[in-house]
């Protein structure tokens, strides 16, 4: 899915997320040389993972606003 995206949307990263009861799964993979970590971004979450494909779990979506500062800017 993530490489049928990069390729269609062109972009350095993906976010897949999967609902469940009690929140969000999100999947971030970044493109190998794009300079995207996405096991940093997963960090700001309690999640982890690799630099090129990490994941966590959130309680709602609305969460996600709150940790994405400035500083995430500049991960991606």
């Amino acid at each position: 899915m993530a490489e049928w995206l990069y390729e269609k949307y062109q972009c350095d990263f993906v976010l897949l997320f999967n609902h469940r009861r009690d929140g969000f799964t999100l999947s971030l993979r970044s493109k190998k040389g794009s300079g995207t970590v996405v096991d940093e971004i997963a960090c700001r979450f309690n999640g982890n993972g690799h630099e090129h494909a990490a994941g966590c779990f959130v309680a709602s979506l609305d969460s996600i606003g709150t940790k994405l500062d400035d500083p995430l800017v500049e991960l991606v």
